[in-house]
């Protein structure tokens, strides 16, 4: 097993690069529906804050997505959980944000459930973008 040292600058800058990518993604899913850059920053800075342990997303060596999803829907996250487990789909780390009534849940997940996540976030009524999950 391969363990990285994790300092508080990795740390930071992987927290950075999160935020910056989750903010470009959730802006690009809700861009037609009116939602200040305000919002989207107050959302996802309460997403990241719920993922205090992204920096070791990557457990045990495998690789990993970062799978945003974006709806108007307060149990979004909850609706996720339990499709993703229906689906096989099992979330490595979540967090949740939300501003006014859109809420967006992040979560890394392995590489092997890309395919799943389009239906995933169809059957939960959101909007899905994923890539690669950022790393210090």
């Amino acid at each position: 097993m391969v363990t990285e040292r994790v300092t508080p600058r990795t740390a930071e800058a992987t927290d950075h690069a999160l935020e910056e990518a989750l903010r470009e993604r959730v802006t690009r899913l809700v861009a037609l529906r009116g939602v200040t850059p305000a919002r989207v920053r107050a959302a996802v800075s309460q997403v990241v804050a719920a993922l205090p342990a992204a920096r070791a997303a990557s457990v045990a060596g495998e690789r990993t997505l970062l799978a945003t999803f974006a709806g108007t829907r307060p149990d979004l996250a909850s609706a996720l959980h339990v499709a993703g487990a229906a689906a096989g789909v099992g979330f490595l780390r979540a967090g949740r944000g939300s501003a006014g009534r859109h809420t967006v849940v992040a979560a890394l997940v392995p590489v092997a459930s890309r395919d799943k996540l389009a239906a995933l976030a169809a059957a939960v009524g959101a909007s899905v973008a994923v890539g690669e999950a950022p790393t210090a």
